[in-house]
């Protein structure tokens, strides 16, 4: 009985302890643990849930009424783009991660916060995934959103100190065991804490199996406390086998001592660890206490703060920091320059004061800006050199949250050439007028808010005569009722002093009521001790106009581009997906299966016997019967899968959340409508039979997206062997057969593979371009003709200079697509039977520029972009668009303009009939040195000599 006691009494010893450690935690974090329950039971009963459903846009086409919740009503909201209402510092990465979402078509988690009208803050984590359309097409975007605002807040409190639990000890400490069952029992208050706590608590003995563990540990993997014990928190938390190598927990088992540091987990997150002994009376460790906390944020803020730092050390402004005494703590690189050190060891920990001249005033400026926060003045430099410049100062005090002063912070710019300036301008006062009476410009003095100084052009610019302006009106009767507050924000600015010289754009307003827009330059001065205002006025109405047209034509060429890229992803032939969008779209489908263990299966499926139907019927049959059975299968699937064409007569179905059987009935249902269409056209019709293939990444153990598409084809060509018009899966195959064999010649042959696949989806995207090039043929039936012949002459002429293989084709591409451009010029001028005029000459020379920008978007071909832009040029350098000379003019342009303007001398023309070889042969001999190069002219005349 007297035992019992006596372990009885140990137990409450231990709780005492334990009571202990948590009033000190408390003290540390300033009674931030105490209320942890009571702000997540206020997150837990204000959270909603609010779904909504974006369009492509970002615009919102629905949301839930607990929106008003938030200070919003529904239909507020409705039409608006979603990035509105969030916080301007998220709104950068919301809008690209949407984006970003819709490319991809990847399920996200964000976290944001939004303002409502109120000026009220709230924080919510986002979750949402693609919309599609039955046909496949990207809709938008929907989702739910969760308020996390007290979560928010409570980690803001948490996130300054990372909290700490001692070790503690037992007296008596003969079993273990017996100690843990006794404390389980005395530790139902301390608990609630511990269980409160975001941080995962963990005990566990020195075989690092978990005895203990609180709620936030356990309820991370998704157990109660009871499933926890047992396991080891390297195998639930970071999937291993053996402990994690570095972690702070081996390191208090071999030093017996508290241990502490970071561990990268493999999603990525970054965790501070730290473990603290458990030790009986006699100082022996019986256990480990082992603390987790997620900084994955913590870390993103240094990283951030560490790219201001970057950011402010490449400032042209000198940057200064210091303690509040005046010692400096840090210079960024322009301060070094500025004042002609080496490097900021020569600086940092001296006082401030050093590098001024008048110490006694850089002292007398410290102290006022502790009073008044900011200053803002002009000081004498002292350089390391003993040389001493101007400087206008910007300085003021930074303060913690609680408004605490922390340091004093200050930019500096070297005013000395300023400085000259001002003295230049006194000493020249008199002859102010006669020099700004003849500038091009509008110059202005204002003193008082009125104009006391106007020269003429100012005077023209807004349609005022000098007495009308003088002494009467004021720089805001000049200017549009919508722009006067930025007139006035900047003229304040000028004479309170708060800004000496201010650059900025507004509208004005003429005396007969029309709007112009004008830049100002201006910077204050003064006149007999009072602040004026003497600046610059330019009319640059026609470079806003320009500015604009500029921008709607960048606008056309994005939309051109966008045309260009979905191009790019489309077969031109079926319009479904081709192989560069299937290798995105199955990476990214296998590895989102993967990470939430979906099933997800592929259907690779070839038409038996399609060669006689091309040799029988020709290709052109055959394209229809493509066209046709592509729309079959786009009726027939569901509007998540994803259909591409493979090979000439090979198709592709991804089908995500779809395990071997529902992609049998799938397959089996294509089959069987395909057998009963008929597909041609009036004359001629025929049946098609499909053989197809199906493998499932979950029941064929398969390892990468590519082994997907490798099996299917595989089991595909066992369906073919059989008889084909059948529908296998790997249960089909031979027993005991291999999938897919791995060894040392499997990554060669992917690569080989997939290289091939490329170069095919560049030639057969290259195919289609020069293809659409030929339809300047139905526009102008000479170019059409031309370019064939333009292509044999430029590349002989090529071969005879020698350049090589990858310079010829280059030459033969440029020459195929030289007048591409004319696609943008009007018939009416292609085909205009007289000389053109002016206008219309000025309008064709635009189609070198025209076929650069439709070719620009297609990376493969920029090599023959200066090729067709120069193409026009000549050796004397008065051709165009601009006008080089000489053997500044690419080689390839070169070759062409002599092969393009023979072939055009000996065609017939709207405007005349062709001339004759030999006319056409002397009028390029006599143009070498002039418009063509003289070397390439003689190569091309012995061409011609040879070729008759």
């Amino acid at each position: 009985m007297e035992e019992v006691k006596k372990f009885l009494q140990n137990g409450v010893n231990i709780k005492k302890q334990v009571l202990s450690e948590i009033k000190e935690l408390k003290n540390k974090t300033n009674g931030i643990i105490g209320n942890t329950k009571k702000e997540k039971l206020d997150f837990d009963n204000n959270t909603n849930e609010i779904f909504y459903s974006l369009d492509s846009r970002g615009v919102i086409k629905y949301i839930s009424p607990q929106i008003k919740n938030y200070g919003f009503l529904p239909e507020e909201l409705l039409s608006n783009k979603f990035t509105n209402f969030v916080v301007s510092l998220d709104k950068e990465r919301i809008f690209s991660e949407f984006h970003k979402t819709l490319i991809t078509g990847e399920e996200f988690i964000s976290r944001f916060r939004i303002k409502n009208k109120d000026g009220n803050i709230y924080w919510f984590e986002e979750k949402g995934k693609v919309q599609y359309s039955k046909l496949g097409k990207v809709i938008g975007l929907k989702g739910v959103l969760h308020d996390i605002t007290g979560h928010m807040q409570v980690r803001e409190k948490l996130k300054g100190e990372f909290l700490s639990i001692e070790a503690f000890t037992a007296k008596n400490y003969k079993d273990l065991m017996q100690i843990e069952e006794k404390i389980n029992k005395l530790r139902n208050d301390e608990s609630i804490i511990l269980n409160n706590m975001q941080e995962y608590v963990i005990y566990q003995d020195l075989n690092n199996k978990i005895i203990w563990a609180n709620k936030a540990a356990a309820g991370s993997v998704g157990l109660s406390f009871e499933e926890l014990q047992g396991h080891y928190c390297y195998e639930l938390w970071q999937g291993r086998n053996k402990p994690c190598e570095g972690c702070p927990i081996l390191k208090v088992k071999e030093t017996g001592q508290s241990q502490s540091g970071k561990m990268v987990s493999p999603d990525g997150k970054v965790w501070y660890v730290k473990g603290t002994p458990v030790k009986d009376a006699n100082g022996v460790i019986k256990g480990i206490i082992e603390i987790v906390l997620d900084i994955t944020e913590q870390e993103k803020i240094k990283v951030a703060l560490e790219r201001k730092e970057k950011v402010i050390d490449c400032s042209i402004c000198a940057v200064a920091i210091s303690d509040l005494e005046g010692k400096l703590l840090y210079v960024n690189s322009s301060f070094i320059k500025m004042w002609g050190f080496n490097n900021n060891d020569e600086i940092i920990g001296k006082p401030a004061s050093d590098f001024w001249e008048f110490k006694e005033k850089v002292l007398n400026v410290l102290e006022i800006i502790k009073k008044e926060e900011i200053w803002v003045g002009e000081l004498v430099a002292k350089k390391k050199d003993k040389s001493f410049f101007n400087a206008e100062v910007f300085a003021n005090l930074i303060k913690d949250k609680k408004g605490n002063p922390l340091y004093l912070a200050s930019s500096f710019i070297n005013i000395t050439e300023q400085k000259k300036m001002e003295d230049s301008l006194k000493q020249s006062e008199n002859r102010f007028k006669a020099v700004t009476e003849e500038s091009l410009t509008g110059v202005y003095l204002i003193k008082d808010c009125k104009f006391i100084y106007v020269n003429p052009a100012l005077c023209k610019m807004f349609g005022y005569k000098k007495n009308e302006l003088i002494n009467k009106l004021g720089p805001l009767d000049l200017t549009h009722p919508d722009d006067r507050e930025i007139v006035r924000r900047n003229m304040a600015k000028k004479i309170n002093r708060e800004q000496k010289v201010t650059h900025y754009l507004f509208k004005g307003l003429r005396k007969n009521g029309d709007v112009i827009f004008c830049e100002s330059l201006g910077k204050w001065i003064e006149i007999n001790r009072k602040p004026a205002v003497i600046g610059n006025l330019i009319d640059v109405t026609q470079r806003v106009k320009s500015k604009n047209e500029l921008n709607n034509l960048n606008e056309e060429l994005k939309r051109t581009n966008n045309r260009l890229k979905e191009l790019a992803l489309k077969d031109i032939h079926t319009g479904l997906y081709n192989y560069r969008y299937l290798k995105q779209s199955i990476e990214s489908e296998f590895k989102r299966a993967k990470r939430y263990n979906l099933p997800l299966s592929v259907i690779v499926l070839d038409i038996d016997y399609f060669k006689s139907i091309n040799d029988t019927y020709g290709y052109q049959f055959g394209d229809l019967i493509l066209k046709q059975l592509a729309e079959q299968f786009t009726k027939i699937i569901r509007s998540y899968d994803t259909v591409a064409r493979f090979g000439s007569n090979t198709f592709v179905i991804i089908s995500p959340e779809s395990d071997r059987i529902k992609s049998l009935s799938l397959a089996q249902r294509i089959l069987e409508n395909i057998n009963l269409c008929n597909f041609g056209d009036k004359k001629t019709t025929v049946k098609l039979g499909l053989s197809i293939g199906i493998a499932s990444w979950t029941e064929d153990k398969i390892f990468s997206s590519v082994e997907l598409i490798d099996i299917a084809d595989k089991i595909l060509n066992k369906a073919k062997e059989d008889g084909g018009n059948r529908v296998y899966t790997s249960n089909n195959l031979y027993s005991g057969e291999v999938l897919i064999k791995h060894n040392e010649d499997d990554v060669k042959f992917l690569k080989s593979r997939i290289e091939k696949l490329s170069k095919e989806s560049n030639q057969s995207l290259i195919e289609s371009v020069f293809a659409f090039a030929k339809t300047i043929k139905l526009k102008d039936y000479y170019t059409g003709e031309h370019v064939e012949n333009t292509v044999t002459y430029a590349l002989e002429i090529g071969r005879g200079l020698g350049l090589r293989d990858k310079e010829l084709e280059n030459v033969r591409r440029a020459a195929i697509l030289h007048d591409l451009g004319k696609l943008g010029i009007s018939e009416s001028i292609l085909n205009k039977k007289t000389k053109l005029n002016e206008e219309e000459f000025e309008e064709i020379k635009k189609h070198p520029q025209i076929g650069v920008d439709i070719i620009r978007p297609l990376r493969f071909l920029h090599d023959i972009i200066p090729f067709i832009l120069y193409h026009h040029e000549r050796f004397d350098g008065k051709g165009y668009p601009k006008g080089l000379e000489g053997e500044d003019i690419p080689i390839g342009a070169r070759i062409i303009a002599v092969a393009d303007v023979y072939q055009a001398l000996i065609s017939d023309r709207p405007y005349r009939k062709a001339y004759s070889e030999l006319k056409a042969f002397n009028m390029i001999k006599n143009e070498s040195g002039t418009h063509f190069d003289p070397k390439i002219i003689n190569l091309f005349i012995k061409i011609l000599k040879k070729n008759k």
